[in-house]
């Protein structure tokens, strides 16, 4: 009897995995694949929000090497641009119809903060926007999937379009978010489209109100042989009774070429206001485009830092208030930057401010 147990949990143990963990492991590892043979990536972009007053275009264009990404993106006019490095993330915003500190300003942040919108990591499915605590970069599919935040996931043929896909589900534990990411063996198991919905507010750190969404990569290209990246998306969410979204285009992809030596500089110009959360001030940059002397406002006085009062000694060296310019609380802390990005699970709207965010 014992032989026959033995026998029989050796089969077992022998016996092939079910069909669909099979699917679910060899579409992971060709979307890791394609997405990692992608080593640098170059697109001119364009995104346009379907929200409500229209922004207007989004247009600017991406640098990416892993996770080195430099975006120059300008919408009416101001012109937002954004170096990530693994040293930190500067960002520098300008608007020469608009001149002075509120339009006018440049960040130092030591690590990651949302980029303009137009990413093509995000806004491509390449990086999966999904509900992570970490709204300023997106994982890798294979990455999440591994995570703590994902309860179940299953794979099963499925077609898209008269196309076959896998189509990979995915039950969360954050805000109880199911997920579908159907990804197309054509382009190297990429995801084609992804959906996310939460319809049970019952569910543990559910929204208030049900939400879905679905993205939808409508063209891809093959940049170079068998190389494909997404060049044209389509999103539509829907929450609180709103439907929104956004369409995404790319043009001049270019993969892994040479990318120039300064790709990851960027150099703040002589007197700009520069909130610095690395040394934790606000400075007004010098003649190389450091930080100088505390920055002050047009009254004279030291802008704040972080909702907190500067330092005491630059405080105490504050000239005698003038009168300050007409609309202008010399005492509120001038906004950083307001970025509106419709993420793929849901609307989400990112507030950078002085080092605060929210999903």
């Amino acid at each position: 009897m014992s032989r026959l147990l033995a026998v029989a949990t050796a089969a077992l143990f022998a016996a092939p995995a079910p069909a669909d963990d099979a699917l679910l492991a060899a579409a992971r590892k060709a979307n890791r694949a394609a997405v990692e043979a992608v080593k640098t990536w170059r697109a001119k972009t364009t995104y346009q929000t379907r929200e409500e007053p229209d922004p207007g275009p989004a247009v600017g264009q991406f640098t990416r090497a892993g996770r080195q990404v430099r975006g120059r993106v300008t919408v009416k006019g101001e012109t937002t641009e954004a170096v990530r490095t693994p040293a930190g993330q500067r960002v520098l915003v300008l608007n020469p119809a608009a001149p002075g500190d509120a339009t006018n300003y440049g960040e130092a942040h030591a690590g990651p903060m949302p980029l303009p919108p137009g990413d093509p990591w995000e806004c491509g499915l390449f990086g999966v926007h999904v509900d992570s605590p970490d709204t300023a970069t997106r994982p890798l599919l294979d990455d999440w999937l591994a995570g703590p935040d994902v309860q179940n996931v299953t794979a099963e043929p499925a077609t898209h379009a008269g196309q076959p896909v896998v189509r990979v589900k995915v039950a969360t534990r954050r805000w109880g978010f199911d997920h579908e990411f159907d990804l197309d063996p054509a382009v190297g198991h990429l995801v084609r489209v992804h959906r996310a919905k939460c319809d049970s507010p019952a569910r543990r750190d559910a929204p208030a109100t049900p939400m879905a969404s679905e993205a939808v990569v409508t063209e891809f290209k093959e940049v170079k042989p068998g190389g494909w990246v997404p060049v044209a998306v389509t999103c539509t969410n829907v929450a609180a009774g709103r439907q929104v979204g956004y369409e995404w285009a790319a043009t001049e992809a270019a993969v892994n070429d040479p990318l120039p030596a300064d790709a990851w500089e960027l150099t703040f110009p002589a007197g700009l206001r520069l909130v610095d959360n690395v040394k934790e001030g606000v400075f007004r940059t010098d003649a190389t485009g450091q930080p100088g002397e505390w920055a002050r406002n047009p009254a004279g006085q030291p802008y704040r830092f972080d909702g907190q009062l500067p330092p005491p000694e630059v405080a105490a060296a504050s000239p005698p208030a003038s009168p300050p310019a007409a609309g202008m609380d010399p005492t509120v802390v001038w906004p950083i930057a307001l970025v509106a990005a419709v993420a793929v699970a849901g609307v989400t709207v990112v507030v950078v401010g002085l080092g605060r965010r929210r999903k």
